[in-house]
């Protein structure tokens, strides 16, 4: 796990102060790994449970100044301190995962005690349950879809009106802009359907094998590292035993020589399918 740069100096407080929520699950705390510290979150405190019933949640202590400080530093620092909390997280939720079934909660859930955790659990722990059981042997499958950028499929639109001048006879500078925007528009409504297909073809693969989906927002700008310009970014809720067949079936839609690229990645704790829970009970 990364560290990053943390806020001040101060340890994060004891049982006593408040606490980082990563998930919760039901099983027992000697299940899921967390007593005895040998896994860190947030500013690397120990991971602990607390336990409410038959409902056991995921904590570590947290400095009040690492929440109050939130968007108050540098840019590049605060960007820093969020990814490393994104990343501390994820590794503690996984964790659990890799041993039973566990409701990831939103980054940045803090409470201000173990009491507090304890008091949510016994209020939402038939809502708790009622998601545990829906999402019981399910994970979550990334699926990217991506398309060679523009520029690299619009190449040929600047030889047409060079050809199309050694036939007749020379146009006017003015016609020759206009076909010269004719031959872009054609090229983008062929990129265009070709987008769409890809987008549906790779959807319709994946659902044959999934019980859900989540679209999210696609990649652009310093997020977007992926061959060429992010058309689909989907979130599948699969059935663990449907992991390679929802795989194979979307990969197989792939033509990187005509750049077409689908990128696979999971399985994940269902992060796109919990449905909020509440101390109201759901």
């Amino acid at each position: 796990m990364t560290t990053a740069q943390l806020p001040d100096d101060h340890p994060a407080q004891g049982p006593g102060g408040p606490v980082y929520l990563y998930a919760v699950t039901a099983a027992r705390p000697g299940e899921v790994g967390a007593p005895g510290g040998h896994l860190t979150g947030v500013a690397d405190a120990p991971v602990r449970t607390v336990t409410a019933g038959d409902v056991t949640a995921l904590v570590s202590s947290v400095e009040p100044r690492h929440i109050e400080m939130v968007g108050q530093r540098p840019q590049e620092a605060e960007l820093a301190w969020l990814e490393h909390v994104a990343r501390a997280h994820n590794a503690v939720v996984e964790s659990a995962f890799r041993e039973t079934t566990v409701l990831p909660m939103r980054i940045a859930t803090v409470h201000p005690s173990e009491d507090s955790v304890g008091e949510f659990l016994r209020k939402s722990a038939e809502a708790i349950h009622a998601e545990l059981r829906r999402l019981d042997g399910l994970v979550e499958v990334g699926v990217k879809a991506y398309r060679a950028a523009p520029a690299a499929a619009g190449g040929p639109t600047t030889s047409a009106p060079e050809s199309a001048a050694t036939e007749t006879p020379p146009e006017s500078p003015g016609r020759a802009y206009l076909e010269q925007r004719r031959a872009r528009r054609r090229a983008r409504a062929d990129a265009d359907r070709d987008i769409a297909a890809l987008v549906r073809g790779v959807r319709d693969a994946a659902a044959g094998h999934a019980v859900d989906q989540r679209a999210h927002r696609l990649q652009t700008g310093e997020l977007a590292e992926g061959p060429g310009e992010n058309i689909a970014n989907d979130a599948w809720l699969v059935p663990r035993g449907a992991v390679h067949a929802l795989h194979a079936a979307v990969t197989a839609c792939a033509d990187p020589a005509a750049g077409r690229h689908v990128e696979v990645t999971g399985p994940w704790a269902p992060y796109s399918f919990v449905r909020p829970v509440t101390s109201h009970g759901g």
